[in-house]
């Protein structure tokens, strides 16, 4: 087992008839997580029942528990206070329902996570990045190119869903350890971006992975279907503006985040906007010819 990367995984199931399928989702989560990588594992369980901890993986998990939930930017700091006490160089942050679309269609996926811990010492200039959330995210026409295939590429971008993120160690590099902010009770991960960008560190999508929630928005999920996040949205952009402001971050007329004058200020000088690691010489998966397709792709 690694000491480069450790997951963490916070986990809050709902108090009704959902709860059990809740559990099942977050169960394959640890399956595939296990099956895929050597990550260890630390999970934040709130308000669990003695059933319901996962006891197939040994000592690659560990559980911090809650007896009551709390929000999720405090149960996240839980989780990055133990994360910089530690002598891990990478964190993946978590909720119970993220995983990775893993086959020889979709470039790394798991695999990401062995690549990047081989050749670690490559990836210090990048301070946080996220997976391709298909939902908004075409990424087969740039796949394409076979150098999305025989690199890791991360593209210079905000949007970070927090499903799930990777955040850098900024204490084991003498800098600040950076938190959620507890004000924000939604678009919290994204929040979080505009505060790593903020302390000067990059933020960045990657190309390689694509994101695979194992929960889709409806009676499973906290947050209700996606018509019910649109209100909350809106005012968590005008509160995220709020906070950044002095940095430059702004509203445009249309209500999305203008990021420009941010990035120009916060950016550190000598850090392109596109990254572009050779991935190490692992094993080779045979990939198929792809084809670009609109909306979802998975």
């Amino acid at each position: 087992m690694h000491t480069q990367m450790i997951g963490y995984i916070i986990s809050c199931l709902p108090s009704n008839e959902r709860r059990e399928e809740r559990l099942a989702a977050h169960n394959q989560q640890i399956d595939e997580l296990g099956a895929h990588t050597d990550l260890p594992l630390v999970i934040l369980a709130m308000g669990y029942q003695p059933h319901e901890f996962h006891d197939t993986l040994g000592d690659r998990i560990r559980y911090i528990t809650l007896g009551q939930p709390v929000p999720p930017a405090e149960a996240r700091n839980i989780c990055l206070r133990d994360f910089y006490a530690s002598g891990y160089r990478w964190a993946a942050l978590m909720d119970n329902d993220a995983a990775l679309y893993h086959s020889p269609t979709h470039n790394s996926g798991y695999h990401f996570i062995g690549e990047m811990t081989a050749q670690i010492d490559r990836y210090d200039n990048i301070g946080l990045f996220y997976p391709i959330n298909p939902m908004q995210t075409p990424f087969r026409a740039r796949w394409e190119d076979s150098g999305y295939f025989t690199n890791h590429v991360f593209e210079r971008g905000i949007s970070a869903k927090g499903t799930l993120v990777f955040v850098r160690n900024f204490a084991q590099f003498g800098q600040k350890p950076i938190y959620q902010d507890p004000a924000f009770t939604f678009m919290e991960d994204n929040a979080f971006a505009f505060a790593v960008l903020a302390a000067k560190q990059t933020v960045f999508q990657n190309w390689n992975m694509v994101l695979k929630e194992l929960v889709a928005a409806g009676p499973l999920s906290f947050f209700g279907d996606m018509a019910s996040r649109g209100p909350r949205g809106a005012l968590a952009r005008q509160q995220i503006v709020a906070k950044f402001a002095t940095d430059g971050l702004r509203l445009n007329t249309n209500g999305n985040l203008n990021t420009r004058a941010m990035v120009n200020r916060c950016w550190p000088s000598g850090v392109p906007s596109m990254v572009v690691v050779p991935k190490p010489a692992l094993p080779v998966i045979h990939t198929p010819s792809l084809v670009a397709s609109s909306k979802k792709e998975v």
